[in-house]
């Protein structure tokens, strides 16, 4: 008999449980969010968030048969179950390499957000039809019906960085421009590598603030140059890196190009991840409302549009790191021609791509950003008189509080590749991508990597 109380009896060690996730899925850490061939290679252990929904007190748990479910608490005590929050650290044993070839499927959910798994790979699901929490396999899964539980509250941060990065990075990737490469290394002022940050009239109350923060910036090594000017009838106060600067930045980053998420944002630590929000909305984000029904109702949020969907994916994790949910999706699909009205020339417009922040992850994102979303006060002031607004219209009703769930819509087979594994040493659960993932049942590992196992 082939399981792992078999396994156990027989007095072989247990090295890992077949988790079996892609080489770059992020898994939640102590040190932030790593990927699964990240931490392979570290060969060390390491702490793992998980859930606190997945160690209820009273829920039905066996872990030798990789079984867990609420359904012998009372309806009452069920319903209460899902809406709680809150993470804890658990150890694990090191991130192992399990199968070098194996058929992954991609589960992507109503948010955008995906994840690549084994197809024994174990969820935890919310079914709204019974309030019950249960895991389950990847071949038991519903499209359109099962809510994946998703992380509810703010993990862990790595440790490099500074607010002032932070904010010139999503200044720059989100209103900026980047001239990096070797085809602009040369001494020529036309041609040098720099970083450059423009703000416009309309978005002159940023200026004050980017001052201060070039002047920070400069104390760590990183030298901004100021010019002003005027084009097209709009004063520009352009903020330029000098060639040095700019080379120590871009590798700071690893940054590739601005149609590129920088990776190493998911092991910054907290004040950088804070400044790239902040620098990001404040260059191309904004605040929204939606008005229903005769009586002035509405409900509110945050957006941004962009052409690049990868970098909305990749701030959208970094929002699940917060606790925060977000939806990104398909704003424009064709692609259309524009005229420049100023100079009479034709441009394509390419389809772009949206993500929303509901009203009540704004508020959850708003306090842990220190109360703010924008250092551009007048991006901010719109957005407190939405809030001071909404509570007007509501009469202070708090807003209804969302779960932390997430449906799946689609279930797609993909090519073979790598997947990994890691064993959480008391409830066996985690969080990846933002999604509350279990262990698989728990298997012994050969000695020679050259053999694995796959999913039981």
């Amino acid at each position: 008999e082939f399981t792992s109380e078999a396994i156990k009896k027989s007095g072989i060690p247990i090295k890992a449980s077949n988790l079996c996730v892609t080489g770059d899925t992020l898994l939640h850490t102590d040190q932030g969010m790593i990927s699964a061939k990240e931490l392979y290679e570290r060969k060390t252990t390491f702490g793992a968030i998980a859930d606190v929904r997945t160690e209820i007190e009273g829920a039905s748990v066996d872990h030798s048969q990789d079984h867990y479910s609420t359904e012998n608490l009372s309806r009452k005590d069920r319903e209460a179950a899902i809406k709680l929050s809150g993470n804890v650290v658990r150890e694990t044993n090191g991130m192992h390499l399990i199968d070098k070839n194996a058929v992954v499927y991609r589960i992507t959910f109503k948010s955008g957000n995906s994840i690549k798994v084994t197809a024994g790979h174990k969820l935890y699901v919310y079914e709204k039809d019974t309030s019950n929490i249960v895991k389950k396999r990847v071949s038991e899964l519903r499209t359109d019906l099962d809510r994946v539980l998703t992380q509810s509250e703010e993990g862990s941060w790595g440790t490099d960085g500074t607010f002032e990065l932070g904010y010139t990075l999503g200044s720059v990737l989100g209103d900026g421009s980047m001239l990096i490469g070797e085809k602009y290394g040369t001494t020529s002022d036309k041609h040098s590598e720099t970083i450059r940050a423009k703000f416009w009239d309309n978005r002159g109350t940023t200026v004050p603030e980017f001052r201060k923060i070039s002047e920070a910036l400069a104390e760590q090594g990183f030298v901004f140059k100021e010019r002003e000017y005027t084009y097209r009838n709009s004063d520009i106060n352009e903020f330029n890196m000098n060639a040095k600067s700019t080379r120590a930045f871009v590798k700071y980053f690893d940054l590739k190009s601005k149609a590129v998420f920088p990776t190493k944002l998911y092991t910054c630590n907290r004040d950088t991840v804070v400044g790239f929000i902040q620098g990001l909305f404040d260059a191309d984000g904004c605040s929204f409302r939606t008005y229903y029904g005769k009586d002035g109702k509405f409900t509110f949020g945050l957006q941004m549009v962009s052409i690049n969907q990868e970098m909305l994916l990749g701030l959208q994790k970094l929002l699940n790191n917060f606790g925060v949910q977000s939806r990104v999706f398909l704003h424009r699909k064709e692609a259309s021609a524009f005229n420049d009205p100023h100079t009479g020339k034709e441009y394509e417009r390419k389809p772009t791509y949206r993500i929303d922040i509901a009203s009540k992850d704004t508020i959850k994102l708003m306090v842990a950003l220190g109360g703010k979303i924008y250092l551009n006060s007048d991006k901010q002031a719109i957005l407190d008189e939405t809030i001071a607004e909404r509570n007007r219209v509501f009469n202070n009703v708090p807003l209804k509080d969302a779960l932390s769930v997430d449906t799946i819509t689609s279930i797609e087979e993909c090519a073979p590749e790598p997947v990994y594994d890691t064993t959480q040493l008391v409830s066996h659960s985690l969080i990846f991508n933002g999604l509350v993932s279990s262990n698989c049942s728990e298997i012994a590992l050969p000695h020679n990597e050259e053999y694995s196992f796959s999913c039981v």
